[in-house]
């Protein structure tokens, strides 16, 4: 029989407990980031594409005089937005420097954990690349992304 050790950074676990976070749905697929990350959720009535755009992008909206760009979650989490047409969500995160706009189906809530578990399983899912792991709930599993990960993965598909 042998064991197998895990190397978890600490600092970032302690950070972790505790944990706030927002939870949503793309499709049926629960995700979730740090309510520190989520800046607001926004109704879109219409959006404005860019000519050349990177295919995650969908478009820009104007938030309150600002550009922010809409990202296509099922090109960056493999997981498709049921809701279309007018009057679509976007959850607006902060990170890397930058807000985005992630379309979105529903707000399930928030909620606090103290464990966030390895992605185990969840490791050959298109979203691993932007996520810091898995937050177990009474119902399944919601997989934490994180901000700073998101916007980056996006700056590198734009290059």
């Amino acid at each position: 029989m042998s064991a197998t050790a895990t190397v978890v950074n600490t600092a970032v676990l302690e950070t972790l407990v505790g944990l706030r976070v927002c939870i949503f749905t793309v499709g049926a697929e629960p995700f979730a980031f740090d309510l520190r990350r989520v800046r607001e959720v926004v109704m879109l009535d219409e959006l404005t594409s860019v000519p050349a755009a990177p295919p995650q992008i969908v478009g820009v909206a104007n938030l309150r005089g600002d550009v922010l760009p809409i990202v296509d979650p099922g090109r960056l989490l493999g997981a498709a937005v049921r809701r279309t047409g007018r009057r679509r969500r976007a959850l607006v995160v902060a990170g890397a420097g930058a807000h985005v706009g992630l379309l979105i189906d529903d707000v399930i809530g928030l909620e606090t954990f103290d464990d966030v578990l390895e992605i185990g399983d969840a490791s050959h899912q298109p979203y691993v690349a932007c996520a810091l792991g898995r937050l177990r709930r009474s119902d399944g599993f919601v997989t934490l992304l994180d901000a700073d990960k998101v916007v980056a993965t996006l700056r590198h598909r734009e290059a």
